[in-house]
């Protein structure tokens, strides 16, 4: 018997062992050992290629109510796996220990193939809350996440959150290049239309908004022309379209929000004085002239 091979059994009888620091330690922080190889080491690696050919993406069936999120449970993350583990000769062993001071969990995952040879990883975890609840939500996540890290599955966090402690769901990164500045910038604030009974419209944006350029710089943009507000815009534009300015396109998202805001404000402007002017009786419309009808008698 070789050194890896006596390593990972127990006498003659061939039963696993965890590794003593495994057992052991009081550490809380999460370790992964090396994974070994023993055996057939050919045989047991073509046949893992097999079983990540026929692979299928673990079902995110199981809602996680406390976060909001949908995610694939340790039963989803086995029906991936079942079928082409078991058709290419593999066979499974998780074997779950805790610490002397009841601080961690270990997860000691083994393949076996049916040439002898076997695949195996160590995952130590620490536990949060120490009741069974606490101990079992560790070792479901161990034996989930050891089980797809090994195999190359990747499904969704669900009790990952208790077992870390984190209390709120985080928030996904934006995605990448111009997708993710549209999905930065805030949702523009709209222009009620032109009220058909006359009354005036109201700005739902910032005009106060000091304009950078020129002579009429530092005036608010209610101040400002149309071809000013549009050259502006076309600045803030192409800064948003260079990624080695990212760190100012959350500033300059804000800023043309505002910018559309107000152009908007003003064609509803400009809407409203031409309806007004169409209707007649505007303020300083001249009043029509006297006909017949007029006449007081």
């Amino acid at each position: 018997m070789s050194a890896e091979q006596t390593q990972s059994t127990n006498g003659s009888n061939g039963a696993l062992n965890m590794p003593p620091t495994m057992a052991s330690t009081s550490s809380v922080a999460p370790y992964v050992t090396a994974p070994t190889i023993i055996g057939d080491r050919v045989a047991v690696t073509k046949a893992l290629v097999k079983v990540q050919a026929t692979l299928r993406p673990a079902t995110k069936d199981k809602a996680n109510t406390h976060f909001g999120n949908k995610y694939a449970d340790l039963a989803s993350v086995w029906d991936a796996a079942r079928e082409p583990l078991v058709s290419n000769g593999f066979a499974v062993v998780q074997l779950p220990t805790t610490s002397r001071d009841c601080k961690t969990v270990s997860i000691r995952t083994v393949l076996l193939h049916e040439s002898g040879g076997e695949i195996s990883n160590d995952l130590m975890l620490p536990v949060v809350k120490q009741d069974p609840q606490g101990f079992g939500s560790a070792i479901t996540y161990g034996r989930r996440y050891a089980l797809a890290a090994i195999l190359g599955i990747a499904p969704e966090d669900d009790d990952g959150n208790a077992a870390s402690g984190i209390s709120s769901k985080s928030t996904p990164p934006p995605p990448a290049g111009l997708a993710g500045v549209k999905a930065r910038m805030p949702k523009p604030t709209p222009v009620p239309a032109p009220a058909s009974n006359g009354s005036s419209v109201r700005a739902g944006h910032d005009r106060s908004l000091a304009y950078p350029f020129g002579n009429v710089k530092g005036k608010p943009i209610a101040e400002v022309d149309d071809k000013s507000i549009a050259f502006w815009m076309g600045k803030v534009q192409a800064e948003l379209a260079d990624a080695s300015k990212s760190k100012w396109h959350a500033k300059a998202a804000q800023t043309l929000a505002t910018l559309q805001a107000e152009q908007r404000y003003r064609a509803a402007m400009v809407g409203q004085d031409e309806a007004g002017s169409s209707e007649g009786g505007g303020p300083n419309d001249e009043p029509p002239p006297l006909t017949d009808e007029d006449a007081p008698y």
